[in-house]
């Protein structure tokens, strides 16, 4: 494993790897609405100031990435492809979104093959762009819980690569000095989705009610969250949110809007028991669910950040795409209950 950080640039040097071909890595392509608002985010801040700029995105779904961000995009397991493109492009980008943890465990001895997941899938980037000379920048990444000796130390070697390096909040960069990494190497930035720019009322209104939904009024609060069943009881931590909701609709005479963090199947339908068992029968709520186009792939088992196969196959997407930015909207919808 490489151990010597790269050489810090300059401004200068940092600036000609913006050269043109950028490629970015992250929990991308698994249909997790935070981090495909983060990647959103980011090409979009990026393209605002260089047009001109060339990206290749490492992702679970190729096809949906390439076609939903106008990019070029690389399946997550197919190492061969990856290194091929860390070899073409100028920069690598890690982040953004909470990355770095060893909830699921970790496997040193995945690294840099197919079966790479977690710390080991983004380790990868690091190490590829040590071995091929290439910038690494850390971008606006999420750090911890690291609970074994080996997540901590692949962890810190990651961060040693990169030229830049930032995280999301104060935590993560005090647990990265914890480990060692010198305070001047690492900042704390915003998550990039706060650059997204908030749809006006009406055009949120006419998605809600062109899906079918009437609420009896215009206000509501949109609610997203994770079935999360990690060190925690499940019910316990639902029931209470629930209980707060439930108080919040009694004081300000409002409805609930939930959305799907992330589109996994049979996870939606487990966090929607736990709201029937919870939410009093008189607050009926009602939610936008994503229904499964045919030519897309649900992702079974997305917590650990980076494992589904797309069944298209282990290849390259977006070679002969025109890039654009198509229609975000969701493609159809149910009520979650």
């Amino acid at each position: 494993m490489i151990t010597e950080a790269h050489k810090q640039p300059s401004d200068r040097q940092f600036s000609s790897a913006l050269n043109n071909k950028i490629l970015i890595a992250g929990h991308y392509g698994f249909r997790n609405a935070g981090d495909e608002a983060i990647l959103s985010a980011m090409l979009a801040s990026m393209r605002s100031h260089r047009p001109e700029l060339e990206f290749v995105v490492v992702s679970g779904n190729p096809a949906e990435t390439a076609d939903r961000h106008g990019v070029r995009s690389v399946q997550y397991n197919d190492l061969n492809g990856i290194i091929e493109s860390a070899r073409q492009c100028h920069l690598i980008i890690l982040g953004g979104g909470g990355i770095f943890h060893d909830y699921f465990g970790f496997d040193p001895d995945t690294l840099l093959t197919g079966s790479h997941l977690a710390i080991s899938f983004f380790s990868t980037f690091p190490l590829l762009a040590t071995i091929l000379d290439k910038p690494l920048m850390m971008s606006a990444v999420g750090v911890g819980p690291l609970l074994s000796d080996a997540g901590r130390h692949y962890t810190y070697l990651a961060f040693d690569q990169a030229w830049i390096s930032t995280v999301r909040d104060i935590e993560s960069r005090e647990l990265m000095l914890s480990l060692g990494l010198d305070k001047t190497r690492i900042k704390v930035t915003a998550d990039p989705a706060h650059l997204i720019n908030p749809s006006d009322k009406e055009s949120v209104m006419k998605l809600i009610e062109s899906e079918g939904f009437s609420p009896s009024g215009e206000r509501f609060i949109a609610v997203a969250l994770r079935n999360w069943d990690v060190g925690v009881e499940q019910e316990k931590w639902s029931r209470e949110v629930a209980n707060a909701l439930d108080s919040i609709i009694e004081r300000h005479k409002v409805e609930v809007l939930f959305l799907p963090f992330q589109k996994v199947t049979g996870r939606n339908r487990e966090l929607g028991k736990l709201w029937q068992l919870c939410l009093p029968n008189h607050h009926q709520p009602f939610g936008l669910f994503e229904r499964q186009r045919p030519q897309q792939h649900a992702v079974n088992h997305a917590e650990d950040r980076g494992i589904s196969p797309d069944p298209e196959g282990q290849r390259n997407h977006g070679d002969n795409r025109k890039s654009r930015i198509p229609d975000q909207h969701p493609h159809g919808v149910t009520k979650i209950f």
